[in-house]
């Protein structure tokens, strides 16, 4: 499995990763790119990463507050990157919007409604 791990300050090396994730288990690999990754390995990586996810989730690092999760996209065998809300798409309106036609000259405003 594949933990994502989200809203990192620019500073963060592999380095500071690999200090964090140790402790949870065997890292079999750490990339950091637009969505930065951790692969435990092993037996027991999966409880390795539910146990580094647990620990390290709201933790802060240089500042920023450290998100972590599993994916939730494709699948464990092609995890491309978290999945985003949809953006929500814009309504139609049931019945046509019908508007009122003044003759020419009257203009409307809060002190002469019709």
């Amino acid at each position: 499995m594949t933990i994502f791990v989200t809203n990192l300050a620019s500073q963060v090396t592999e380095a500071d990763l690999i200090n964090l994730f140790e402790k949870h288990g065997k890292i079999r690999k750490i990339s950091i790119d637009e969505i930065t990754t951790v692969e435990m390995e092993g037996e027991n990586a999966e409880a390795q990463e539910d146990s580094a996810i647990q620990a390290l989730n709201g933790v802060e690092l240089f500042g920023q507050i450290l998100l972590l999760s599993r994916p939730t996209g494709p699948g464990p065998e092609n995890p491309k990157q978290p999945e985003k809300p949809e953006k929500p798409k814009p309504k139609k309106l049931e019945e046509p919007l019908l508007l009122p036609v003044l003759p020419s000259g009257i203009i409307l405003n809060s002190t002469n409604p019709i």
